[in-house]
């Protein structure tokens, strides 16, 4: 998953857009750490509950969706649980610039 998420980049890197464009995955990232914040009293296994349905609803993608919420899920909640922003808890992940 992260080898492709390196060759994506390096493609757009090669194209000179990278001004424009952000990594693949950024924007779901985004989208699935923003709910996210709605749910962390729940827990970890509340988060990672939610996590495994947003990740449902992505078909193509949703086994390296839940594999990146598997092993990033202790670290997604910390961050969560201490404010930290959305994007910058999806920079943490490199998933985002």
């Amino acid at each position: 998953m992260r080898l492709l998420l390196v060759l994506l980049a390096v493609i757009v890197l090669a194209e000179g857009h990278v001004a424009y464009w952000d990594l693949p995955f950024c924007g779901m990232c985004k989208d699935l750490v923003g709910k996210l914040k709605g749910h962390v009293e729940g827990g970890v296994s509340g988060l990672t509950q939610f996590a495994t349905k947003f990740c449902d609803n992505v078909p193509l993608v949703a086994e390296g969706c839940k594999s990146m919420v598997k092993d990033n899920i202790d670290r997604i909640a910390a961050e969560l649980k201490n404010n930290v922003e959305t994007e910058k808890i999806c920079i943490h992940m490199q998933l985002c610039w």
